[in-house]
């Protein structure tokens, strides 16, 4: 018997910190041993041996089932189930272009949750407000008496035509609205897994408004508080610092949002620009391609590749009229060096004028990069003096040199 992995939950009230070790049996099979780090959370972890046949009461009829949990060592322990979490499913079908599929499957969990015949009206009791705060809960909210709150995508598992709850830590004998539980397993699976711009309106499909989402992110921040209690929790003191502090998942995060950037076509059909004659879409900023048609009566076309300061490269520009092609002329706000294009501030704008009568179609290929702040006072210096040289001195690869 071999511990092959141990992680501590340590920034925790004490009567919640545990430590996990993954055992290796002589077999080579494995198993979760979870034990309290100190005597205050033994009860913490002995709960988990009742709320396994808990699970299976209320959530049974609903295919999920508890993970078999035994007595061991002072805490507990699981063996593994082999499967395939539900995390994984889902991220195997955004993978293979199934986004559809997968937000039908994140549905159907919900209905087949909110199906239970333990379902009633969500009243907040005495415990709740202990634990999620005294925050008035919007009406219409179902529960059942007994809660599973860390029903989180990567903690359901399926086999042999079952679905287990693999760790349920945090269970409560009284009730937790279950849209509460559907929008946390929800966002913490889009959120770190990047997701946000293929679900974009799955909250709204389960019925989460915005008035819930506000109420759950404070049941959320109120749960937090009370599992850390006392405990100092380091990444709290990103906020308490004085000097600024960029979070890298934040960074890439916001470089993903630009590099699938909302671009917009406005046509003037000899009144201006109408945005009643504009085409919007979602440009993928590295392989930028766009076809659209053009308005009867099209004059000019202002082309606005995305919302922030950017670099456009690789621009081309064809217009379609009766089966042949011209490259209409086009005039940028921004600035040119080297074949690319310079903007400095949120609205670039590309002007494309004198397009022919009976034009059909435009097709405008290019590459989009975000430039950020070191980026747009580059572009500035770029403006007064339009050496490529000077532009890389000062811009220093978009980040901004400290001086003494």
């Amino acid at each position: 018997m071999d511990i092959i992995y141990t992680k501590f939950s340590k920034e925790r009230s004490p009567r919640f910190s545990i430590k996990t070790h993954i055992i290796q049996n002589d077999d080579k099979s494995r198993r979760a041993l979870k034990l309290p780090c100190s005597d205050e959370g033994r009860e913490h972890i002995l709960n988990m041996l009742s709320f396994c046949e808990k699970i299976n009461s209320f959530y049974g009829e609903c295919n999920f089932f508890a993970a078999e949990c035994r007595s061991e060592g002072g805490g507990v322990s699981f063996d593994f189930i082999e499967g395939m979490t539900f995390e994984e499913r889902l991220e195997g079908l955004c993978d293979s272009g199934r986004s559809d599929e997968a937000k039908r499957l994140i549905l159907d969990l919900k209905k087949r949750l909110f199906g239970c015949s333990h379902i009633k009206p969500f009243v907040p009791t005495e415990g709740f407000k202990a634990v999620f705060g005294e925050k008035k809960a919007p009406r219409g909210l179902k529960c059942m008496d007994f809660s599973c709150v860390d029903l989180i995508f990567d903690n359901i598992i399926e086999s042999g035509g079952r679905e287990y709850i693999i760790d349920y830590e945090w269970c409560f004998d009284f009730g937790v609205p279950l849209e509460f539980i559907v929008y946390r397993a929800v966002n913490n699976y889009i959120t770190l897994n990047n997701r946000r711009v293929i679900f974009e309106d799955i909250f709204d499909d389960l019925g989460i408004d915005e008035k819930m989402k506000n109420y759950f992110d404070y049941m959320e921040q109120s749960f937090q508080s009370y599992i850390n209690c006392g405990a100092l929790v380091l990444r709290s003191l990103y906020n308490e610092r004085k000097k600024r502090v960029c979070f890298m998942d934040d960074m890439i995060a916001e470089a993903d949002g630009i590099r699938q950037s909302t671009y917009t076509l406005f046509f003037d059909c000899g009144k201006g620009f109408d945005p009643q004659n504009a085409v919007s879409g979602v440009l993928d900023t590295e392989k930028g391609l766009i076809d659209a048609a053009v308005p009867e009566n099209a004059v000019r076309c202002r082309f606005d590749p995305c919302e922030c300061s950017c670099c456009v490269s690789g621009l081309s520009i064809k217009a379609f009229c009766g089966g042949e092609s011209y490259d209409p002329t086009y005039a940028a706000t921004g600035c040119e060096t080297d074949g690319a294009l310079f903007f400095d501030d949120n609205d670039p704008m590309i002007m494309i004028e004198n397009i022919k009568e009976g034009t059909e179609r435009l097709r405008i290929s290019c590459c989009v990069a975000p430039l950020g702040k070191g980026g747009e006072r580059a572009v500035g210096i770029l403006k007064k003096n339009n050496r490529l040289m000077r532009f890389a001195e000062k811009l220093g690869g978009l980040v901004p040199k400290k001086h003494d």
